[in-house]
C-alpha cells in the first residue's frame, strides 16, 4: 500500500515543461503550429535568421509521429484561400513552372498532387478532387534548418 501511494505521488508531481522552460533550455523554436481556421492547422518552420522558411497547411493537428501520414482532407477552395492569405499572389513572384505530381508513396499512396514553382516560393499541394491532404509553401531565399 505504501509503495502504491509513493508511486501515485511521483506520477502526480511530475509536471510537463512549460513553453518558457523549453525556450530557456533550447532557444527559440524552429517550428510552431497555429490554427488559422477551426479544424485547419498551420505549421510554420523558421530559418536561423528567424524568418519563415516553410509553412504546411493541414486539416488535422499533428501531435506525434503516429499522426503521419495525414488522413483527413479539406476542400480545395478552402485550401486556396488559406494559401492566398499566407502568401498573396503578388508576393510569390513570376510563375515559372507548374506540374502534376504522381508519385507512389507506400503504404497509402498519398503523394499525388500539384506543384507550382514561382520566383520566390514553391507551393506543393498533396491530394486533389476536393480532398486536399496538405499544402507546403517553401521560400527559396530563406533555407530551413538542415
Amino acid at each position: 500500500m505504501r509503495a502504491l501511494l509513493i508511486a501515485l505521488f511521483v506520477c502526480v508531481s511530475a509536471n510537463a515543461q512549460s513553453r518558457e522552460e523549453l525556450r530557456n533550455k533550447y532557444g527559440s523554436p524552429v517550428s510552431e503550429t497555429f490554427s488559422p481556421r477551426p479544424g485547419v492547422f498551420l505549421t510554420v518552420s523558421y530559418a536561423d535568421t528567424g524568418e519563415v522558411c516553410e509553412m504546411i497547411i493541414h486539416p488535422q493537428q499533428l501531435t506525434s509521429a503516429v499522426d503521419y501520414p495525414i488522413t483527413k482532407t479539406m476542400q480545395s477552395q478552402e485550401l486556396t484561400k488559406i494559401i492566398d492569405e499566407m502568401i498573396p499572389v503578388k508576393q510569390r513572384g513570376k510563375r515559372l513552372l507548374g506540374g502534376f505530381l504522381d508519385l507512389m508513396c507506400l503504404p497509402l499512396n498519398n503523394c499525388y498532387g500539384v506543384l507550382d514553382n514561382y520566383e520566390r516560393v514553391t507551393i506543393t499541394r498533396i491530394g486533389g478532387n476536393d480532398k486536399e491532404r496538405y499544402a507546403r509553401i517553401q521560400w527559396k531565399a530563406t533555407p530551413c534548418h538542415d
